[in-house]
């Protein structure tokens, strides 16, 4: 049974790709940090580098048959404005 499980789990992390969840985030350049924030939620983390200037992070992680996924999303803000994201981690990916 956990080995149907454990396929079952493969085939559908398959369908999921970190091209997909690029795709997604180049979706939020020029939108605004509020939309961003009502569609994200609360950062996890944020740093105020100047008046202009704002990183925004949301971060997650699971456990999934012992091992350990996660994701970090970084959003830059430019005059309360996505200028642009990076990504970090194992399990950055979109359906």
């Amino acid at each position: 049974m956990k080995k149907i499980i454990f396929l079952l789990s493969c085939i559908l992390l398959g369908c999921a790709t970190e091209n997909k969840y690029h795709v997604q985030l180049d979706t939020w350049k020029g939108r605004s940090k509020a939309d961003l924030v009502l569609e994200w939620g609360v950062p996890t983390d944020k740093y105020k580098a100047d008046k202009k200037l704002e990183l925004l992070e949301y971060k997650k992680s699971r456990t999934l048959y012992g091992g350990k996924f996660e994701c970090k999303t970084t959003f830059v803000i430019k005059n309360n404005i996505v200028d642009s994201w990076k990504t970090e981690g194992n399990d950055c990916r979109s359906h």
